[in-house]
């Protein structure tokens, strides 16, 4: 036999034995050796019962495989851990020499739609049956499991927390690859990763989570001790909460890197002791594209392109995940206020360290530190010009304790400084500067230490107290100033320019913004006014949704003293409905008048007054529809330099003077439609009496009728010559009736002609027409040249 024929009859055999051997060594292991050989080291791996509908040997290109349909796992004694599996198929390519020896050695093994839910116990609640539970498991896992190419394809995992802490978090796998070994005593090795895992469901805080995520992992479990040489961890699209949460955030991708090693028995302890000696973990992390989305109480949207560091857990730590240094982007705000207009701009880049230590009840944080850099904003009201905000930084530290049980406020306790912050723009009369800006204490009590404001020549100095944080945040301050100048505050009338046949349009309001609710008590020792000072001013102002108001202002003015309040509402429209009262009592006339009325000279005396008013306000526009109702007290009173009266004494024939005594003067007024109204207005003159009715307008323009009774003793000064002495009456006096109209800088005065020629004869009548249109061309010189 030649060597050739030799060689072909050996290949043929090896192949005919390669072929043959699965076939014998299916024959060999029927249904029921397998599950004996299988199950039991299944269960002795896991710890738990296992079951499956049917268990065989499967024939392939790729060798034998065994291959396991609807596999079961037995319940954990504690109720929690892997609750349920739900395995449609797993395939396990086996090799073929240890089977011979009926022993698996497995190549791959590929878990086909695999389902399972891990039931997590409430936060503080394990048992030492779950402790003898765990132990058991470790030790009856005393069988060599190898696996070097383990894979998931369209897993299903589902993790639920029952509880007043519920968690209940979903994800679809859809692939996964890893190597791994257990072998007795526990040691284990893992590598591999997973891929494109969708995650959704609900936190504990109620706030839903969706994203997918993908990790790798690299890790030994060597004589009771955890070596991570390498894990991370991807997520993409990450959403919490919904459109419909108060506040969303969502971040495009966050990764997180690391490596470590610690003592097992570290977190079989319950809690775990995450401070123990030789626990030590740390790593990056990266966050981009950040958006934080909140709804109420008005829109606002902050996103942050980056924010990354390093992070560290450990003995080093005290158990705390720590961040230091994680560097923060500078952002971008945009805040649009249910009344319209917005607040946007940059937020400051800035650096965060901060320390979590997670507990069965709360999240302790033990250091939290923020620096932030410059930053600038842009107020844009619903009407008028943008203000804009600029600030040159601030800082944070401080401690807190976050609640794991939902509703419940967090609380800590921090230092705040805030570096200079100026505010300018067409709607503000000067630039505002905001300094010494300092918080601190307890959040839900955190006091002001100190707030600077100055414009132009104004300061005024704050402190007090922010209560109710985070939930419901108001304020109760209080302010002192030594000199406010209204002319910082208040934008002075700029003209526009007039429509054809109309008047020049007036300056826009500033825009009015409604602060923190709260209280504001103040003290003013000087307030300056374009013409008298009002000093020692004292009141509160209170802040809410439903408004602002302004209350028990006192102070002194002008020799006498003040007191008032004023309240806004808002409305639906954004504009607000303001309402006030004020009362002056026994201060000098000519000074008040000066510095709160357009009437700034020609009466003096001492004046007490009540008045009520009411207008509405929209910003960005003059107020509208004001209206006033005044009781004036006037007492040792007099008219000064006023032209109107002495164009009068002139049609009389009397010698004018610059002063005219009334004594009491006692009136309603009424301001409506922009007109002040009079009626019967009554002024003593001479010996006789002035009665008037009609209006004034806010413009100046004079609308009013008018009679003179003139008594005997100026009749007899007079004369029997006097063109007035026919015109007496029983009682021999003289009553003329005239007309007032024009303006206060140029009046134009008539006589009532028609109730002169019901006095007079045919005679008279065309004697009073030559003399009295001579005194009347007189009267007009004089108010001419006043």
């Amino acid at each position: 036999m030649s060597m050739k024929r030799i060689l072909i009859g050996l290949g043929g055999l090896i192949v005919l034995l390669l072929i043959a051997a699965p076939l014998v060594i299916k024959a060999m292991f029927p249904e029921p050796k397998l599950r004996a050989l299988v199950l039991p080291k299944a269960e002795a791996a896991l710890g738990r019962s296992v079951d499956c509908g049917r268990i065989g040997l499967g024939l392939g290109l790729r060798g034998l495989t065994l291959e396991l349909e609807h596999l079961e796992l037995g319940a954990d004694s504690t109720g929690y851990g892997l609750r349920k599996l739900d395995l449609p198929r797993l395939e396990a390519r086996l090799a073929l020499l240890p089977l011979l020896k009926r022993e698996v050695a497995i190549k791959t093994l590929t878990f086909v739609e695999p389902g399972a839910e891990l039931r997590l116990p409430p936060p503080g609640s394990a048992t030492r049956a779950a402790k003898a539970a765990a132990g058991e498991a470790a030790a009856t896992a005393a069988v060599a499991v190898a696996a070097p190419d383990l894979r998931l394809e369209r897993a299903r995992v589902h993790l639920v927390r029952e509880g007043k802490q519920p968690l209940d978090i979903a994800a679809l796998i859809e692939s996964g690859r890893f190597a791994s070994t257990l072998m007795p005593g526990g040691d284990l090795t893992l590598a591999g990763k997973l891929e494109r895992a969708a995650l959704s469901g609900k936190l504990a805080d109620g706030r839903a989570l969706a994203g997918q995520a993908d990790l790798e992992l690299d890790l030994a479990v060597t004589g009771g001790r955890l070596d991570l040489k390498r894990a991370a961890l991807a997520l993409s699209e990450l959403v919490l909460g919904t459109e419909r949460d108060t506040l969303q955030m969502r971040v495009a991708s966050l990764r997180a890197e690391g490596k470590g090693a610690a003592p097992l028995s570290a977190f079989k302890a319950t809690p775990p002791r995450l401070k123990d000696p030789g626990l030590d973990f740390g790593g990056t992390l990266r966050a981009e594209n950040i958006a934080l989305t909140q709804r109420v109480p008005a829109p606002l949207t902050v996103t942050i392109p980056s924010a990354e560091g390093p992070w560290a857990l450990g003995a080093a730590t005290q158990g705390a995940f720590a961040l230091n240094g994680i560097a923060i982007a500078a952002g971008a705000l945009d805040m649009k206020p249910p009344t319209g207009g917005s607040l946007t701009g940059e937020l400051p880049a800035g650096r965060l360290d901060l320390s979590l230590l997670p507990g069965p009840t709360s999240t302790e944080v033990p250091r939290l530190a923020l620096e932030l850099a410059g930053y600038s904003l842009t107020s844009q009201p619903a009407a008028g010009p943008p203000v804009a905000i600029r600030g040159e930084g601030a800082s944070l530290s401080g401690t807190a304790s976050i609640p794991a049980q939902r509703g419940l406020p967090p609380r800590a306790e921090l230092e705040i400084a805030v570096k200079p912050i100026s505010v300018e723009g067409e709607a503000l009369a000067k630039p505002l500067r905001i300094e010494n800006t300092r918080l601190a204490g307890p959040l839900e009590a955190l006091a002001l230490k100190s707030l600077r404001l100055t414009a132009g020549g104004s300061t005024i100095a704050a402190s007090g107290v922010i209560k109710g944080a985070p939930k419901a945040p108001h304020f109760d301050l209080q302010a002192q100033s030594a000199q406010i100048d209204v002319a910082d505050f208040v934008v002075p009338a700029k003209e526009k320019p007039a429509a054809a046949g109309g008047a020049a349009g007036a300056a826009s309001a500033p825009p009015v913004l409604i602060p923190m609710p709260g209280r504001l008590s103040f003290r003013i020792d000087r307030l300056v006014t374009p013409a008298t000072p009002v000093t020692a001013i004292t009141g509160r102002l209170e802040a809410a949704a439903t408004g602002l108001r302004v209350e028990d202002v006192k102070g002194a003015l002008a020799g006498g003293s003040l007191a008032g309040n004023y309240a806004m509402t808002p409305r639906a429209d954004g504009a607000f409905d303001c309402k006030g009262a004020f009362s002056v009592t026994r201060v000098q006339a000519p000074a008040f008048l000066a510095a709160l009325t357009p009437i700034k000279r020609g009466i003096e005396g001492s004046l007490t007054s009540q008045s009520d008013f009411s207008f509405t306000l929209k910003p960005g526009e003059k107020p509208q529809g004001l209206a006033m109702k005044a009781g004036v007290d006037l007492a040792d009173g007099a008219l000064v330099n006023l032209a109107l009266l002495k164009s009068l004494a002139q049609l009389a024939g009397l010698p004018s003077k610059d002063r005219y005594g009334i004594g009491q003067l006692k009136h309603q007024f009424e301001l409506r439609a922009d007109r002040v109204l009079a009626r019967d207005l009554r002024l003593p003159f001479e010996d006789g009496w002035i009665t008037a009715t009609g209006s004034a307008g806010l413009d100046g323009t004079l609308d009013f009728t008018g009679r003179w009774e003139l008594g005997a003793s100026t009749l007899a000064r007079l004369g029997a010559g006097s063109t007035l002495a026919v015109l007496k009456n029983a009682k021999g006096k003289v009553e003329l009736g005239f007309l007032v109209k024009g303006s206060a800088k140029e009046p134009a005065i008539t006589l009532d002609t028609k109730s002169l020629e019901a006095q007079l004869s045919a005679q008279a009548k065309q004697q009073l027409q030559e003399k009295g249109s001579d005194l009347l061309k007189k009267g007009l010189d004089a108010l001419k040249k006043k």
